[in-house]
């Protein structure tokens, strides 16, 4: 990436397994990516894609009776000139990493403010985890277009809409002085209105601060709004990543190509085009052949002898279909 010449997080194959009666099932599949502080990364498909998964993995947490490993998962400090392996990490260590270097935002702001604290009195605790001044609240709201800040910082979470709420989760993030970003449906709960307020704000502090965001959604829609990368996922597996542009624009794979087509058209002319089927379970996906093999309507006779690899085009364009590899 020009002006990112290292990425703050480099994940290689990683996998995911559910432990369930007796066996495993593998849930994410050889999963690679990049995230590079002051670009956004959205990750798209469908409910049951392993989009949340894969989210919370970055920071090792996992589901019960969830296991994970990878060829790599690095996590580069340019702050304090540190760089270490994820999956090597001990808990406390990892207790450090959450919530100070790598912060989530979800898309039910209300469970993941403190109920009994003021917002005041929540700021305050990430800042003094920070070594920061808890002065600086105030400053901190109004980072995030909150203007009447000494008013908000002295109501509780339940006092604010959802919006509010959920700038309030994107100031504690950015008090806590996170490289990484991850916001997982930020928008899902809230109006369209205030869905493009919030979108615009992460832009803009994406850009200011040098944060890398990784945002997770179902809707495609969001991406040429906020996203610099676009990463398709299916049922464990990337199939597709690479430039907003290239990807939205030059779509190579089919489960892509659809996702794009599935989006509200501009003109009513136009009709929506749905996907039929759904997403497979872990446990009933096809095994040695393209995993939306069953849902593609360009299935060839070679789909069916062999997997596709990831195969790379210009500017880091990736897909995993065999029509794209000939």
């Amino acid at each position: 990436m020009p002006g990112n010449p290292e990425p703050v997080i480099s994940v290689r194959n990683l996998d995911y397994w559910f432990e369930k009666n007796g066996r495993s099932e593998k849930v994410l599949d050889s999963v690679t990516f990049e995230l590079y502080r002051g670009l956004t990364t959205v990750l798209v498909g469908e409910s049951g894609s392993g989009k949340s998964l894969l989210s919370l993995s970055l920071a090792r947490i996992l589901k019960h009776s969830a296991r994970l490993s990878a060829d790599e998962m690095i996590f580069r400090d340019d702050v304090s000139a540190t760089c270490f392996d994820i999956t090597r990490l001990s808990e406390k260590k990892l207790n450090l990493l959450r919530g100070s270097k790598i912060s989530y935002i979800f898309q039910e702001p209300f469970l993941a403010l403190n109920p009994v604290f003021t917002i005041r009195k929540q700021i305050e605790l990430v800042l003094v985890r920070a070594g920061k001044d808890t002065d600086s609240v105030e400053d901190y709201l109004r980072e995030v277009e909150i203007s009447d800040a000494a008013r908000v910082a002295e109501l509780y979470p339940a006092q604010l809409s959802g919006g509010m709420q959920q700038r309030v989760l994107i100031a504690m993030a950015i008090a806590s002085g996170s490289l990484v970003l991850i916001a997982d449906e930020p928008t899902t709960a809230l109006d369209a209105t205030v869905q493009r307020e919030i979108i615009k704000l992460l832009k803009r502090l994406v850009k200011q601060k040098g944060i890398a965001l990784l945002m997770v959604t179902h809707d495609i829609s969001l991406a040429p709004e906020i996203a610099d990368e676009v990463m398709v996922l299916y049922a464990g597996q990337v199939l597709e990543k690479g430039p907003v542009e290239q990807v939205l624009g030059k779509p190579c794979h089919p489960y892509t190509r659809r996702l794009v087509q599935s989006m509200v058209p501009e003109t009513k002319e136009l009709p929506l085009q749905p996907i039929g089927g759904s997403v497979p379970e872990p446990g009933n996906r096809p095994a040695g052949r393209c995993i939306f093999i069953e849902r593609c309507d360009e299935v060839e006779d070679r789909c069916n002898r062999a997997m596709a690899i990831e195969a790379c085009g210009p500017n880091g364009h990736t897909c995993r279909c065999i029509r794209y590899q000939t």
